[in-house]
């Protein structure tokens, strides 16, 4: 890839269990956090669980832990308190998502200047069915139509445009575990051929209710034991939750031409299937792997050795962990990397869970690798799940022990990492290269803010009222250079919602 190729990711959000933000969740995984509840017996049964499903020793009594999910400012979107409450929570917490990244740049994201493209993968919805259709007097006052467009996946990355003003492609990418990586992927080769000149890719997704566990079958995905322990000789599968993420992309001169905060840059990308190749309809395949990571490899113009760190998918099952070790290897193998030579791999879900479509954008790597740019041979990261192998002799998996303390810091050289989320079912895989280094940082003459800029909240009006001077005094020289206007919307006072199984608060502390 080229250097006009290149594409600079210069804001990130995500609200993730047990982290509301960004700062939180790096917070987390500094300190090895452990964000997967377990619910006792008596709290499933008030949360409405039937007591003989709760009672059930194939019933797995945890989640990964994700707080305040029923919180939405409705009056800030423009959603009547009914629309709201018929909404799907993905859509309610992908537009506050897209909001919050946009802020993080330092847009008005009511006014972003250019064309905006939005990238979107989620879930299936559930909360329709689970939900919705048991009040039917709110659909017959709202319409089918308007519970439809609140409730269906083609419908996500559209409304945050429609609700925004954001005037580039708006597309719904739907392939399962690799959604938002190949929303990326999509993102910066819409940017790449001009559609847009800034876009946004996420992926969101919520396990309802919030207070509940899951089955777990004999040989199947999800785990006995309620955790994800990723490359661990003691794995036995995988636990979804909820969460969202969204990372803003521009080519790479335009963000140092606008001196834009940089938080990595994306080499290249690829994507493939490997159809009946694959080991199962949910497992990968090998040869499906080594192919999209020289894919990757080729379209970023650079080789395995500059990798420091693997975030790999991870899921937590000896199949696919097995599969995904022995390609890696072979692949570095096949580049001449030594023995000698180790690459640290290892995966959030042993920290979060697996959160489907948003695995992959979820600013992880993201996150490591500026704070490695930023303070080389600094920083100490505890990753549950974190393996460290010789990724040269890739013949036989073992399923390490894992290393949760490795550091994985490599004083003064460059930093890089790759995500891999691969999935299987009539779905893309995908491969992204990150780097985020000081070294770019002086090449480019990229400039951090001397000091914090205060987002400001658009959940709580109150918060925006008391905060907007703020912002406005100390950003405004950043204000004029990118086209943001403190203060410019007026906060409007949301009516009260009613309560009940559907209720909506329209109060938000964070977003």
């Amino acid at each position: 890839m080229s250097s006009t190729q290149k594409f600079a990711i210069v804001g990130i959000n995500c609200r993730l269990p047990g982290a509301r933000d960004v700062g939180e969740y790096w917070s987390n995984l500094k300190a090895g956090t452990d964000s997967i509840t377990t619910w006792s017996l008596e709290e499933l049964i008030d949360a409405g669980i039937d007591p003989e499903m709760a009672k059930n020793p194939a019933y797995v009594k945890a989640r990964p832990q994700f707080a305040d999910v029923e919180k939405f400012d409705a009056c800030f979107f423009r959603f009547t308190p009914r629309e709201a409450e018929i909404r799907d929570p993905q859509h309610r917490l992908f537009p506050e998502s897209v909001y919050t990244a946009l802020e993080d740049v330092g847009y008005d994201p009511f006014s972003v200047p250019g064309r905006v493209g939005v990238f979107a993968g989620s879930a299936p919805n559930a909360y329709e069915p689970q939900n919705v259709r048991h009040h039917q007097e709110r659909v017959q006052a709202l319409g089918q139509m308007t519970v439809s467009i609140g409730n269906t996946n083609d419908y996500v990355a559209p409304t945050v445009s429609y609700k925004l003003g954001l005037t580039g492609p708006s597309v719904n990418v739907v392939t399962a575990c690799s959604s938002s990586l190949v929303a990326v992927h999509m993102a910066c080769r819409s940017l790449m051929n001009g559609e847009c000149e800034t876009a946004v890719a996420g992926g969101v997704e919520v396990e309802p209710p919030v207070v509940s566990g899951y089955w777990s079958a004999e040989g199947g995905i999800y785990s006995k034991s309620g955790h994800c322990r990723p490359f661990d000789h003691e794995a036995d599968g995988t636990i979804f939750g909820t969460g969202v993420g969204t990372v803003v992309l521009r080519r790479l001169q335009d963000a140092v031409r606008d001196n834009d905060n940089v938080y990595a840059v994306i080499l290249g990308s690829a994507v493939n299937n490997d159809a009946a190749d694959r080991a199962g309809f949910t497992a990968p395949s090998n040869s499906g792997q080594r192919a999209l990571m020289e894919a990757g490899f080729a379209d970023a113009d650079a080789g395995p050795s500059i990798i420091d760190y693997i975030e790999a998918h991870g899921t937590g099952t000896i199949v696919g962990g097995q599969i995904e070790v022995t390609a890696h290897g072979e692949t570095f193998a096949a580049h001449g990397v030594t023995p000698e030579s180790r690459s640290l791999a290892g995966s959030v879900k042993g920290n979060i869970g697996h959160m489907g479509p948003v695995a992959g954008v979820d600013p992880r790597s993201v996150q490591r690798a500026a704070d490695l740019a930023d303070r080389p041979g600094a920083c100490r990261v505890t990753l549950r799940g974190a393996l460290s192998a010789r990724v040269a002799r890739p013949s036989r998996y073992e399923a390490p022990k894992p290393a949760p303390r490795r550091s994985v810091c490599t004083p003064d050289r460059v930093r890089a990492a790759r995500i891999s989320p691969y999935v299987s079912p009539v779905t893309c895989r995908l491969r992204s290269m990150h780097v985020c280094t000081e070294k770019i940082t002086d090449a480019y003459q990229m400039l951090r803010p001397e000091r914090d800029v205060p987002h400001v909240s658009c959940g709580t009006p109150a918060v925006r009222l008391n905060r907007a001077c703020a912002l406005a005094g100390c950003c405004r020289p950043l204000a004029a250079a990118r086209g943001l206007r403190p203060g410019s919307r007026r906060p409007c006072q949301s009516p009260p919602v009613s309560s009940g199984p559907l209720a909506v608060r329209n109060r938000r502390r964070n977003i």
